[in-house]
């Protein structure tokens, strides 16, 4: 007896339940894209703070780490 009560439904509340439905799938989608986001970020930060801390702090890894911006960096050249 459902089936014929929804059969009489009009098309405008079809068309605004499709259109509700789909809303709830992009916020979905939002959702876990920022969550992935945000998981990355999170990843990559504990991961530098543990590569910082295996070394040490060392002034050899530093330069390492820092020699690829001096190149770039005009105001790093040492002045003649």
């Amino acid at each position: 007896m459902r089936m014929l009560d929804r059969a009489s439904e009009s098309p405008s509340d079809l068309i605004g339940a499709i259109h509700q439905i789909r809303r709830r799938w992009r916020y979905k989608l939002m959702l876990r894209g920022a969550v992935g986001v945000l998981g990355l970020g999170a990843l990559a930060l504990a991961l530098s703070a543990w590569g910082l801390e295996s070394w040490r702090f060392s002034p050899g890894e530093n330069e390492l780490l820092l020699a690829p911006r001096r190149r770039e960096h005009p105001a790093a050249q040492p002045s003649r």
